[in-house]
């Protein structure tokens, strides 16, 4: 009995001391190794927090990570929090992965189903405006062609006011004077690699997904002249403004947001559309 009773005892203690080390451990502040503290960002945490937590100014928490105003940041995202290493390159913290523009301007669509001309005119940093766009674009039942429908239908998600393509897309800008490169029907791996090479060269990426990303099963539908195309519900188009190790960030023109996708899921929606973005030079 006093053997059992031993063991018991030692066993708890031996849990109960493997508790403390893994709540230490998670209490613990980053390792710093002859260079700036470098905090991971969890679910739930805001630039707020942390620089509550390191006692840390907010402009500067902003400043040290050439982080953008609107104060997004996202899980996984890698954050220098020491104030005495301000000047360590962002190169030597920031995995090789990882890439953001943060010239790229945040607008809000001015009509329902004109996603794609905004996030063209973000993508442009300005030059000419959603208006200008729309303007240009032609207009026909194939959206790989030009604009599918009404652009301020007042319903959107459906198949007969539903806006245009990346071909399309290029149409318009092609008459504006901009030239533009259009990504379709390759395989995700090189999809994937043609964004974030044009993404580190300093262009966004005008990419077709649906509305936050939903489940959706694409339909075919014929045209008038008898040819048949391919149509997905609640089609929107963003523009992909940075990378990180995790999914790509992106400019939302359905509300003015600043959203993160995460790459198994730009992977599915993208097969939606073939895996169709425009880059414009």
């Amino acid at each position: 009995m006093n053997t059992f009773l031993s063991r018991t005892v030692k066993h708890v203690f031996i849990v109960v001391l493997l508790v403390i080390a893994v709540a230490l451990r998670m209490d613990a502040p980053p390792v710093r190794a002859d260079g700036p503290v470098v905090h991971v960002v969890n679910y739930g945490e805001t630039l707020f927090s942390l620089a509550r937590k390191y006692n840390l100014p907010l402009d500067k928490l902003i400043s040290l990570n050439r982080l953008s105003k609107d104060g997004t940041i996202i899980a996984g995202q890698r954050l220098v929090v020491s104030a005495s290493d301000s000047l360590t390159p962002l190169s030597l913290i920031v995995p090789a992965s990882s890439v953001r523009l943060y010239d790229v301007p945040l607008w809000q669509q001015q009509q329902t189903l004109t996603c794609e001309e905004a996030a063209a005119a973000m993508a442009l940093r300005g030059r000419v405006s959603e208006s200008q766009i729309v303007r240009a674009m032609p207009r026909t039942a194939n959206p790989f062609e030009g604009i599918r429908g009404r652009t301020n239908a007042p319903m959107w998600g459906t198949l007969a006011d539903y806006g245009t393509y990346a071909q399309g897309l290029r149409r318009g800008l092609s008459r504006l004077g901009f030239d533009s490169t259009v990504l379709y029907g390759q395989s995700y791996a090189a999809f994937k690699s043609a964004i974030m090479t044009s993404l580190r060269a300093g262009n966004p990426v005008v990419w077709w997904t649906t509305f936050r990303e939903q489940w959706q099963t694409p339909v075919y539908i014929q045209l008038p002249d008898g040819h048949s195309v391919k149509l997905v519900r609640y089609e929107h188009t963003v523009t992909i403004v940075g990378a990180t190790a995790n999914g790509f960030i992106y400019h939302d023109p359905e509300d003015g947001s600043v959203r993160a996708v995460s790459f198994a899921d730009h992977q599915r929606t993208s097969s939606y559309f073939d895996n169709m973005a425009l880059i414009i030079e």
